[in-house]
């Protein structure tokens, strides 16, 4: 009985939980047309830190089967599935460089260079290593806008594919981490936005977008976004995707359609 009212004590505080609102997908190429902001663009409005992800919540990973959970890993789960490992990079100091074709699932990447995922690509040998105590590492001080010069693309890509049987489940994808701004499209369509000091995991809804066999994921991470102005901290200025990254299949109807 005692258990009984803890579960249902659980579950009422779930319901409570009231995630950011976000800019929904319209079903176009495109997002939904965004609310007015300073900025020209995403990373540069203040009203915008999030396009498409889902609500803020506690990590889970259902298990199907008993004999799954006892195991008491998330990993055990044949609804989970990592994407870490080996990403194929590509490294932009210059905006005019940037490839318009890098989401794309035909575009041929051999000629990119491998870096593994979760890591920051300074530490890796990209771009510059920053330690700064107080202030910015960029000029000028504009918020929201921030700098086209040493404001470092990194481009990542990754093959991937769905489990048969995850047919007819949702599919999302969990950044844990990312440090910059980052744009996320899956088979060439653009999925997501999302800006934060990379301590906040980003989690997408990839159903729409996923087809049968091999899938495409690309990600496109700025160095500096206006939400770079709340890092005026005492910290290394490190970037890329810095934790782990996966894959999970959730039923159409779960606890969390209430939320």
């Amino acid at each position: 009985m005692k258990m009984k009212k803890q579960l249902i004590i659980i579950f009422l505080l779930c319901l409570s939980v009231k995630g950011i609102s976000q800019i929904p997908f319209d079903g176009s190429d495109s997002y939904a047309t965004p609310p007015i902001g300073f900025g020209q663009s995403e990373f540069e409005n203040p009203l915008i830190n999030s396009i498409n992800r889902e609500p803020y919540s506690a990590t889970s990973i259902s298990f199907p089967t008993e004999t799954e959970a006892l195991q008491v890993k998330r990993s055990s789960s044949s609804r989970y599935q990592s994407l870490n490992g080996t990403w194929k990079f590509k490294f932009i100091t210059d905006w005019d460089n940037l490839p318009s074709d890098f989401m794309k699932a035909e575009t041929n990447d051999d000629s990119w260079d491998n870096i593994p995922v979760p890591s920051t690509w300074e530490m890796k040998g990209y771009g510059d290593q920053v330690y700064c105590g107080q202030g910015y590492e960029f000029r000028p001080v504009n918020p929201p806008f921030v700098p086209r010069k040493d404001n470092h693309i990194a481009l990542y890509r990754k093959t991937f594919e769905v489990p048969a049987s995850w047919e007819g489940q949702n599919v999302l994808i969990h950044f844990a981490g990312v440090r910059g701004a980052f744009y996320l499209y899956v088979n060439g369509k653009k999925v997501g936005y999302n800006e934060d000091g990379g301590t906040l995991p980003a989690v997408f809804d990839m159903t729409p977008f996923l087809k049968k066999g091999k899938n495409q994921l690309a990600v496109q991470v700025l160095r500096w976004s206006d939400g770079s102005y709340l890092e005026d901290q005492d910290h290394w200025r490190f970037h890329g995707i810095t934790r782990d990254v996966y894959i999970e299949s959730r039923l159409m109807f779960s606890y969390r359609t209430l939320l």
